[in-house]
């Protein structure tokens, strides 16, 4: 194995969470998603809820939400006194606490990524200085080839479990939430606005997407593995049998 490749095999496990990370976080703070999923007769449920201004009332609930969600700074819940009860505030405020860690945990992917490919340069000038750009991009296109071939693996896991949904939905409560306070009646305001069925739609868009990603990473990782060794400082130069 040559040297370049324990760096890949890192760069791998890092850009792979990454694109997934990314996708979800995407779906998760995005609005007009949970506006077309409220239109699917979520206002007209809450009618005797807030006769006024439904519509204004919900969309303004949401996205105090997702303000409290994604924002460390945003610590308090600014809802109808009584709209949520004890049980379902102190789940929601397990759910922060879980994004935030999403997201510190993808700013740090990032910073690692951004050492391996620093170190993947490194080693590719230390063993051929003239032509380090070249196998350089080589890896680099190894690393972007192997990742999303990984995660659209998992995607189709993923589908292949959409089947059985509700068991899906059931393991991944009782994995990130084990204190187990993330089960409420029918008529709980957050089963209300956000029924089994959003979180399936979300889940399925989040994977799409990241498939969609992986495809054109994979594609960009493969033009590179291909042609990487013809590059250097944008020139072309004889393909060497020295493999980093």
């Amino acid at each position: 194995m040559g040297k370049a490749w324990p760096v890949v095999f890192l760069m791998v496990i890092v850009i792979a969470p990454m694109i997934l990370l990314v996708s979800a976080d995407y779906w998760i703070f995005r609005e007009d998603h949970y506006a077309k999923h409220f239109e699917n007769g979520i206002y007209d449920d809450f009618n005797e809820d807030f006769p006024d201004d439904t519509k204004e009332e919900i969309d303004s609930i949401a996205y105090e939400l997702l303000g409290y969600m994604g924002d460390k700074d945003h610590s308090v819940l600014a809802v109808p006194e009584g709209f949520f009860s004890p049980d379902e505030l102190s789940h929601m405020e397990d759910v922060r606490t879980l994004v935030l860690k999403g997201k510190y945990f993808l700013h740090g992917l990032l910073i690692l990524l951004i050492i391996l490919t620093a170190l993947l340069a490194a080693v590719s000038y230390l063993v051929i200085p003239k032509l380090w750009v070249s196998y350089f991009f080589k890896y680099l296109g190894a690393s972007l080839t192997y990742a999303p071939m990984i995660l659209l693996l998992l995607s189709t896991a993923f589908f292949v479990a959409l089947e059985n949904f509700s068991s899906v939905f059931v393991s991944f409560h009782n994995v990130f939430f084990p204190q187990g306070n993330w089960q409420f009646p029918e008529d709980a305001s957050l089963v209300r606005l956000f029924p089994e069925e959003f979180f399936k739609s979300t889940g399925e868009n989040i994977v799409i997407t990241a498939a969609v990603v992986s495809l054109v990473i994979m594609g960009l990782g493969i033009m590179m593995s291909r042609f990487g060794p013809q590059w250097n400082l944008g020139k072309k130069v004889k393909v060497l049998k020295q493999k980093i």
